[in-house]
């Protein structure tokens, strides 16, 4: 039901009938080459790939939405929290990666962000300097993710669990 493109981050309801996705047109998805990387897929001709959008479909393959749309910024990894909103990842505050060195650096970091199924109520949750990725939500409602931070790390060392709450404080 969508055009050529690829996704990024998928995540199955509590009650098993629906799937949150983040997905991104890419017309000439068959003719390019991909090269995956930590914030998703880049191609070799830059902005041959649009923004990634979060979308939901039934397990059953009907009731295809969007719920998030921005003309430039990506929504990706959404999980599905508790309350019935969404919890992803968005490089909506347009901080460029700090990262320098001997790479070809052109990324927008991402942060938390909120928003009901039906996209409204959208809001940041966090405005990290760094990468805050992957949310998954445990049963106590809590948010386990990862943070790319630059504390004493080298750029390949693993990274810690981390937890929050899923509300503006």
């Amino acid at each position: 039901k969508l055009p050529a493109g690829h996704m990024r981050g998928m995540e199955l309801h509590w009650d098993a009938d629906r799937i949150v996705f983040a997905y991104a047109e890419q017309p000439r998805y068959y003719e390019e080459t991909l090269v995956e990387s930590d914030q998703g897929f880049n191609d070799k001709v830059h902005g041959a790939s649009g923004p990634s959008h979060i979308y939901e479909i039934g397990t059953n393959g009907n009731r295809l939405r969007k719920i998030t749309d921005h003309k430039f910024n990506s929504d990706i990894e959404p999980a599905y929290l508790p309350d019935g909103d969404i919890i992803f990842c968005s490089d909506r505050s347009n901080y460029g990666s700090q990262c320098s060195g001997n790479f070809k650096q052109n990324k927008k970091i991402v942060n938390f962000y909120r928003a009901s199924l039906d996209g409204t109520g959208l809001r940041p949750l966090h405005n990290n300097k760094d990468f805050d990725r992957y949310p998954h939500v445990m049963e106590n409602g809590l948010v386990v993710y990862t943070r790319w931070e630059y504390q004493e790390r080298q750029r390949y060392q693993t990274h810690n669990f981390w937890t929050t709450l899923p509300y503006v404080t």
